[in-house]
């Protein structure tokens, strides 16, 4: 006989591998969107460490630190050797990082998960080398995506090279 039609089953297998195709680009694409969504998320809090990292360590390097001085809690006054000050604070509740007169909004979803650490550690060296290093360090976190980064700003520098400024 010359069936020149489909018949049933082929017209039930051919749905069902047209769905099972159709099942695995949907959960192709649902995976990219997650994916896009992750380093979305990922590309924000690398542009707010950049930028908060590019102002504080343009500061340290360009007027050279002085000192600093706790002025409250998660908040220092850094004093340089031009003898300016700029106010560093980071608000938990609020989620905001200052710098100078410039305030960093966290992205949403990421918090501050720990403790912010703000220190000079002086080294016993000998000879006209750096001795000193001050260190901010910031624990942010993203629970939901599994993100967790830090803003850590670690600038090196000679704690006896304080131009004309009385040692500390």
């Amino acid at each position: 006989m010359n069936n020149k039609g489909m018949s049933t089953i082929e017209l039930m297998v051919s749905f069902v591998i047209i769905s099972i195709v159709a099942i695995g680009m949907f959960k192709s694409v649902i995976d990219l969107m997650d994916k896009v969504e992750f380093y979305q998320h990922n590309m924000k809090i690398t542009v707010l460490k950049g930028s908060i990292t590019n102002s504080l360590q343009g500061d340290l390097v360009n007027r050279k630190l002085y000192k600093y001085d706790t002025c409250g809690s998660n908040c220092y006054d850094i004093t340089f050797q031009d003898l300016t000050t700029k106010r560093f604070m980071v608000d938990s509740e609020k989620n905001l990082i200052q710098y100078g007169g410039i305030s960093d909004k966290i992205p949403e979803d990421f918090i501050i998960s720990g403790a912010i650490l703000v220190d000079i550690t002086n080294k016993a060296v000998s000879g006209d080398v750096n001795d000193s290093i001050f260190r901010i360090f910031i624990p942010i976190e993203n629970k939901a995506l599994g993100i967790t980064t830090n803003i850590n700003v670690v600038h090196q520098y000679d704690s006896k090279d304080m131009g004309n400024l009385p040692p500390l």
